[in-house]
């Protein structure tokens, strides 16, 4: 799916307030899509919704899931695994992970 601008996620985060065993800051987020363009619209590749409406209403048909791993020393990111998920025709999903080396 191609398309200009990126689609609208919330997301609600959540940090575990200790370190674990390797001194690592756990971060957690989950949350749907939030965009008020429909599956067509993103099918489309349109920018912004096609209908103009007082009382907009909003896409919540995908997910978002992230888990971040900072070190507790630096900040610094250890590891990264982000996933969002868009109900269009059929679901259309991405996973992505990333680790320091």
């Amino acid at each position: 799916m191609e398309n200009p601008v990126e689609p609208k996620y919330e997301v609600k985060l959540k940090i575990d307030p200790l370190k674990d065993e390797h001194g690592l800051i756990r971060i957690d987020g989950a949350g749907t899509l939030n965009d008020e363009r429909s599956s067509y619209d993103f099918i489309s590749g349109a920018p912004f919704s096609m209908i103009i409406n007082d009382d907009p209403v909003v896409n919540k048909d995908g997910e978002f899931r992230m888990r971040y791993y900072l070190n507790g020393q630096t900040a610094f990111p250890e590891s990264i695994y982000l996933e969002c998920s868009m109900k269009l025709e059929e679901e259309k999903k991405i996973s992505v992970v990333v680790a320091a080396l």
